[in-house]
């Protein structure tokens, strides 16, 4: 949703602002306690109002979330930042980077420059059917095959969580915060909200 408002923001004209975050990455999104999550530091990002100018050849944010077509010199794009959040969406659900972090920026160009989603998720096998589909599209090599949009790839998503029987509620989220920030007490609550003693 914070992708999908940056990529559709307007000024106070009424005209688009064109703003690409080009910084999406796991440290980039933050939630909170109460289960909100908020897409930040758009410190690098390109749109009207920053007027950024930068040297031919140089790239902005962290490289093993950069578009393949980065390396080839198109412009950022929202569908370079999808790309990046089909990168973040790999390592959320696989727990293990996309790209080795070991690689130097001239290696990570050559091997995200010949990456493609369907070797990737062939050798995977635990990730379920739709959520590699919302992978394959996201993460494809050519910006025109991704999502037209950020709020199509929630929408995919949202699908995928509800076939799942999954409740994508910020209750719920909250909840599981709270058990990973502090079990012990997650463990308490349940206790008592079945009517134990803590």
């Amino acid at each position: 949703k914070g992708l999908h408002h940056a990529h559709t923001a307007t000024g106070s004209d009424g005209e688009p602002l064109h703003v690409i975050h080009r910084d999406v990455s796991p440290g980039n999104i933050l939630c909170s306690r109460q289960g909100a999550v908020a897409l930040t530091d758009f410190g690098v990002s390109t749109g009207t109002p920053a007027q950024r100018v930068e040297r031919v050849g140089t790239l902005s944010g962290k490289v093993p979330y950069f578009a393949p077509e980065l390396f080839r010199g198109q412009r950022p794009s929202a569908q370079s930042d999808i790309f990046a959040l089909g990168v973040t969406l790999w390592e959320m659900l696989t727990v293990r980077p996309l790209f080795p972090r070991r690689l130097g920026p001239e290696e990570m160009r050559d091997v995200i420059g010949r990456f493609h989603p369907d070797q990737l998720l062939e050798d995977d096998l635990t990730l379920p059917e739709p959520v590699e589909a919302i992978l394959r599209r996201c993460l494809a090599p050519e910006p025109a095959d991704r999502y037209p949009s950020a709020v199509e790839f929630l929408e995919d998503v949202s699908d995928c969580v509800y076939e799942t029987g999954l409740r994508p509620l910020s209750t719920d989220f909250e909840r599981w915060i709270q058990e990973v920030l502090d079990p012990q007490a997650a463990e308490g609550k349940r206790r008592i909200g079945a009517g134990g003693s803590a």
